[in-house]
């Protein structure tokens, strides 16, 4: 992967592992039907809209981990959604997509994918891909409208394609005050070298494994 500068902005994770510890509470999702569609709403237009997206690639060659941030911004600059996509070396990574309101760095929807492979106890030239997937919904104002998890797995693409349109959501508990602060901050991420790539993936996902568990 190539390795070119990234923009300035700022990401404090110290701050955001505070808000994690001290507001963890488990909050109840409203599911408040009208405000659900709102956000998908909301999530049809960013995905229709014209939007300029930057990418930004990093890698931390010695710890396996490469790193690809994309911010895509309507015409006046706001920032509606941002990808991280992370392949942490192990057989594994993780990816998240955080969709936000319009002139706002409020999160609407967040969808989070944990994935890793395996060989096939049974066939050892085969692989089994796991993944586990996370939907977050809340108000502009951070109120936890829904929160769903889903698992499957597959030997090839046809199959946990397969697999993932039959698995079913499900609801979970989770600590959504310090949910709704973690992606607001994602929207400030900043990781300006290679140097600090490892680091920040551990961060990331120690936070987020502190916030589901």
């Amino acid at each position: 992967m190539t390795q070119p500068s990234l923009p300035a902005f700022l990401f404090i994770l110290p701050t955001i592992a505070l808000l994690a510890s001290t507001q963890a509470q488990e909050l109840k999702p409203t599911e408040d039907a009208a405000a659900i569609q709102i956000v998908r709403t909301l999530y049809a237009e960013v995905e229709a809209a014209r939007l300029t997206v930057t990418n930004s690639e990093l890698e931390s060659p010695d710890e396996g981990l490469q790193m690809l941030v994309k911010r895509a911004s309507d015409s006046s600059g706001s920032v509606r959604r941002i990808v991280l996509d992370v392949a942490t070396g192990d057989h594994g990574g993780f990816s998240a997509s955080i969709y936000y309101y319009e002139n706002s760095n409020m999160p609407a929807f967040v969808f989070w994918q944990d994935s890793y492979w395996r060989f096939d106890p049974n066939n050892p030239d085969q692989t089994i891909d796991f993944f586990k997937e996370y939907r977050f919904y809340y108000t502009k104002d951070g109120q936890l409208l829904r929160q769903w998890v889903k698992e499957y797995q597959g030997k090839d693409e046809a199959s946990f394609k397969a697999n993932a349109a039959k698995a079913q959501n499900r609801p979970f508990a989770t600590a959504g005050t310090s949910a709704f602060e973690f992606w607001k901050n994602i929207a400030n991420l900043n990781i300006t070298t290679n140097q600090f790539v490892g680091r920040r993936v551990e961060d990331i996902l120690g936070i987020f494994n502190e916030m589901v568990r």
